[in-house]
């Protein structure tokens, strides 16, 4: 395909004015820095934004499955303390990690039954989005907290 000298000129300043574009969108798209876990409610969902995220099961168990959801900032790390001891009738816990829109899980870790403190880095390097946290045991007595 042959374009006029006209129309190239016309597709390269297009091309240059997209790619500053693209360039500067992430420079106002930064926040500010908080250490603090805030709910936030989406549909009906409760959205932690960083900071921690306490979960405890040591009274009422984890039936089938149980979501959290936490929003890291781009660039963090996501890990997970959890003490599978609490209880000698727990079973093993199998906890999934999703990125909000992901079909599959990005991580997949199994904590044995009457395992004690252990910390599980879940996400290297978190996107800025939604993760779901799934808790899936039956019976799963335990106590945990998702942090950044």
């Amino acid at each position: 395909m042959y374009l006029s000298k006209k129309a190239s000129h016309l597709l390269i300043m297009l091309m240059v004015v997209a790619m500053c574009l693209s360039l500067s969108v992430s420079a106002f798209a930064t926040e500010p820095i908080s250490t603090e876990a805030v709910p936030v409610d989406y549909n009906d969902t409760q959205i932690y934004s960083v900071g921690s995220v306490s979960i405890d099961h040591k009274k009422n168990p984890v039936r089938g499955s149980a979501i959290y959801r936490i929003c890291p900032y781009k660039g963090e790390v996501l890990k997970l303390l959890i003490n599978n001891n609490i209880n000698p009738d727990s079973s093993a816990i199998t906890v999934k990690v999703t990125k909000n829109g992901g079909w599959w899980a990005s991580k997949t870790i199994t904590i044995p039954r009457g395992q004690d403190v252990t910390e599980y880095t879940l996400i290297d390097n978190c996107n800025g989005e939604v993760y779901t946290v799934e808790f899936i045991a039956d019976p799963g007595y335990f106590v945990g907290i998702l942090y950044v």
